[in-house]
């Protein structure tokens, strides 16, 4: 991993990426980079790919097509775009996942959680059974999940992603942070601690309360130390590429962090 955490240009000057996308190279796009380049410089933001790598136990390994990424891409390397990936924090394969970081000079890696040890074994944290079966405990559970893996991680990865991820089908109150005050502390700590960014993922930006959720947690997050963020829009097809990131700008600037 190079000393990319200030995601400087050339002339020092800060730069605005949107700093989660994913293209052909993830199993899950079909997005040629070339495009996703031109639609966000048409924006005036730069290009951080962050290709899927997620190994895990319930499924065959989730992870970019080793014959395209990062080599083939390389070529597109630029003062406005990064070469970067998405790793899947996992304590069952953390030398997997290390000797892939120790291949490339990655640019930026963007640590997530996909999957939790809720049961005792990998539990896709996209799974509505999960939380219908667990309720809020399953969510607290994520929580501390991903501080566990912070603190594994915390000396190879930028940015943590998507602190919202289990929200996309878990039917909670959006303003929830006295119920999981404890757990959003104690990540946010191991965040700030390590001057890991938080990730501003906007993909639920426009839903009802989402943004209002968001200003909670970044004000949550500075309040324990944090002090730097990333944006992402979390992309796999052009038309989403850039999505709200003026209103994550808005929110990054009234709770004084910074890009």
């Amino acid at each position: 991993m190079n000393d990319t955490r200030s995601l400087k240009t050339q002339n020092g000057a800060f730069r605005r990426f949107d700093a989660h996308v994913h293209t052909a190279a993830s199993p899950d796009s079909d997005m040629p980079p070339a495009l996703a380049i031109e639609t966000l410089a048409r924006q005036g933001l730069g290009c951080i790919f962050t290709e899927h790598l997620d190994y895990n136990k319930s499924i065959d390994h989730f992870m970019f097509d080793a014959d395209l990424y990062p080599e083939t891409y390389h070529r597109f390397r630029s003062d406005t775009v990064r070469i970067g990936i998405e790793l899947g924090m996992n304590p069952d394969f953390e030398a997997e996942n290390r000797a892939w970081l120790a291949r490339y000079p990655w640019d930026f890696v963007l640590g997530a959680v996909h999957w939790f040890d809720a049961e005792g074994g990998d539990t896709y944290a996209h799974k509505a059974e999960i939380y219908a079966q667990w309720g809020d405990a399953a969510y607290g559970r994520y929580l501390r999940f991903a501080r566990d893996m912070v603190e594994r991680y915390g000396d190879v990865i930028d940015a943590f992603a998507h602190i919202d991820y289990p929200r996309r089908v878990l039917p909670l109150p959006e303003r929830d942070l006295d119920t999981f005050a404890e757990e959003y502390d104690a990540l946010f700590r191991a965040l700030a601690e390590r001057d890991i960014r938080l990730e501003v993922n906007t993909r639920r930006l426009a839903e009802p309360g989402a943004a209002d959720h968001w200003v909670d947690l970044l004000h949550r997050f500075r309040a324990a130390g944090g002090r730097r963020v990333t944006v992402g829009s979390d992309s796999h097809e052009p038309t989403h590429l850039g999505y709200m990131y003026k209103t994550a700008l808005r929110m990054i600037e009234a709770t004084d962090l910074q890009l």
